[in-house]
C-alpha cells in the first residue's frame, strides 16, 4: 500500500509540473506565475524515498510502474533545471527580472481590457 501511494503522489507532482509547462507554453499564465504555483509542487521529496520492508514481494507489473515514474522523475528533474538556467540566461539577472515582472504586468493590463 505504502508503495502504491507513493507512485500515485508522485506521478500527481509529475502530472502538475507538466500542466504548468504547458500552460506557460500556451500563454494562460507567466513564467513568473508558474514559478510561484511550481512552490507547491515537490520535485525534491518525490523521489525514490527509503526502501520500504516487502518491496521484493511486489507484483511486477506494480514495480515496473515504480520503476519508470522514478525515470521520469529524473527526466523532469533534469528538464527543470534546464528551464530555469535558460530562463536565468535569457533574462540576464535581477535587473532583467524587474523588466520582466512589469511587461508581465502590462500583459495582464492588456489582456484584461479585451475581456
Amino acid at each position: 500500500a505504502s508503495q502504491s501511494m507513493r507512485l500515485t503522489t508522485r506521478l500527481m507532482q509529475l502530472a502538475s509540473w507538466l500542466l504548468l509547462q504547458r500552460a506557460v507554453s500556451s500563454g494562460e499564465i507567466t513564467r513568473d506565475d508558474a514559478d510561484h504555483e511550481k512552490s507547491r509542487i515537490s520535485l525534491d521529496e518525490i523521489g525514490e524515498g527509503q526502501p520500504l520492508a516487502g518491496a521484493d514481494v511486489l507484483p511486477d507489473a506494480l514495480k515496473g510502474l515504480v520503476s519508470r515514474s522514478l525515470r521520469l522523475h529524473e527526466r523532469i528533474v533534469t528538464l527543470d533545471v534546464m528551464i530555469a538556467e535558460r530562463d536565468e540566461t535569457l533574462l540576464g539577472g535581477e535587473a532583467a527580472n524587474e523588466v520582466n515582472t512589469h511587461l508581465d504586468q502590462l500583459q495582464k493590463a492588456f489582456n484584461a481590457r479585451r475581456s
